[in-house]
């Protein structure tokens, strides 16, 4: 099981002290006597510094491709599955997402943004579900 992650200022001070000592034992030793606390294991210290060369922080680095893609519920959607609802206003969440042509948990998600009122069409109404 993982300890609770190390901060910022806990991250910064590993790195320096790999600059001055190029020796993860010394780094052990030297948290220890800094922070009063159990050393990072050898493995975190060397993630620390492959982190620093890699991305140039030793702070999480989120890429730009993380995470499911949120194309589905563009506004051009948005707009889509509410002007269809709104038409006919009896039609299923299944129904209106196939017709529309995207998945049916990102057609309820437009619905249930809508009903918290977190998301209006072009002309600023919100279409109630039924």
């Amino acid at each position: 099981m993982s300890g609770p992650r190390l901060t910022f200022e806990k991250g910064k001070f590993i790195l320096k002290c790999y600059w001055n000592y190029a020796n993860v034992a010394e780094v052990r030793r030297q948290y220890c006597r800094k922070f009063q606390a159990d050393p990072p294991t050898r493995l975190t210290v060397n993630r620390i510094k492959d982190k620093f060369e890699t991305n140039g922080t030793v702070q999480n680095v989120h890429r730009q491709s993380s995470g499911s893609s949120r194309t589905s519920t563009s506004f051009t959607s948005r707009e889509s599955v509410l002007e269809n609802y709104r038409q006919t206003s009896k039609k299923y969440v299944r129904q209106t997402s196939r017709e529309i042509g995207i998945r049916k948990s990102s057609a309820y998600c437009i619905f249930k943004r809508c009903v918290n009122g977190n998301l209006h069409s072009n002309d600023g109404t919100c279409y109630q579900l039924k």
